[in-house]
């Protein structure tokens, strides 16, 4: 068996397993058979294939050394395997890099739907990310979602009296950052940009959110109150996004 070694960064946080497979992905093979190798105990195992072509590349993670490396058995030999070899290894490289400088990614939060989670510390002071999306006047705020009352009006960002936010149309990762009635971050409305910062500091794991402080002119009635209820959980949960100061 032929071995190369795939470059990992030693104790850092990063997501290997996703990185092996978007690489590959890219590349345009196929997962044939994801194991474990029973000499390398909680080791992650691929074969992979080209679509239509013969020969195997395999690759193996294993999370306990922090070690990943290709491999090709005798006889399974194809022209496509070395160069994506090459290919793999330096995607993966490249992956890892990129990974290293992120400060979040998406998963399921135990708040609401997808949440915004830190993958490494965030000192007090970072600004996280800005508030992206389509700018739209009031008027047509209104137009899309208060008629209606759908959920994603917590999509809409207030930048002054004239002008909203709307990510839920060319937004970023940023409108999936939940609320909480005891924040680590906050929004900053810096030249009419609006940015999250830390106000805190954020450890790896940590869910980030910031206070919605939302307002409504609408009567308080039980389907409002249904609609705005906070999930969030802390001691020091008030039971609504909107701001009841």
């Amino acid at each position: 068996m032929e071995r190369f070694e795939l470059q990992l960064k030693r104790n850092s946080r990063q997501d290997v397993r996703s990185i092996i497979e978007q690489a590959a992905k890219s590349l345009g093979l196929v997962t044939a058979q994801v194991t474990t190798l029973s000499t390398f105990p909680g080791s992650i195992h691929w074969h992979f294939k080209q679509a239509n072509g013969r020969g195997t590349l395999e690759a193996t993670y294993w999370p306990d050394r922090r070690r990943a490396w290709l491999s090709v058995r005798p006889g399974r030999e194809a022209e496509w395997i070395a160069p994506a070899i090459r290919a793999l290894r330096r995607l993966v490289a490249k992956g890892a890099k990129a990974h290293r400088k992120r400060l979040y990614s998406i998963r399921r939060s135990p708040i609401h739907g997808r949440g915004v989670f830190a993958i490494r510390r965030i000192p007090k002071g970072t600004r996280v990310i800005e508030y992206r999306g389509e700018r739209i006047s009031q008027e047509e705020a209104t137009r899309r979602y208060e008629e209606t009352m759908e959920y994603p009006f917590t999509y809409l960002f207030e930048v002054d009296e004239e002008t909203i936010i709307d990510g839920q149309m060319g937004g970023n990762t940023a409108r999936y950052i939940n609320h909480s009635c005891s924040p680590n971050c906050e929004s900053l409305n810096s030249g009419g940009r609006i940015f999250i910062e830390a106000i805190r500091d954020i450890r790896p794991g940590e869910e980030l959110t910031y206070d919605y402080r939302l307002e409504t002119e609408e009567p308080m009635t039980r389907r409002l109150q249904k609609m705005f209820a906070c999930n969030c959980g802390t001691r020091r949960c008030r039971g609504t996004l909107l701001n009841v100061e």
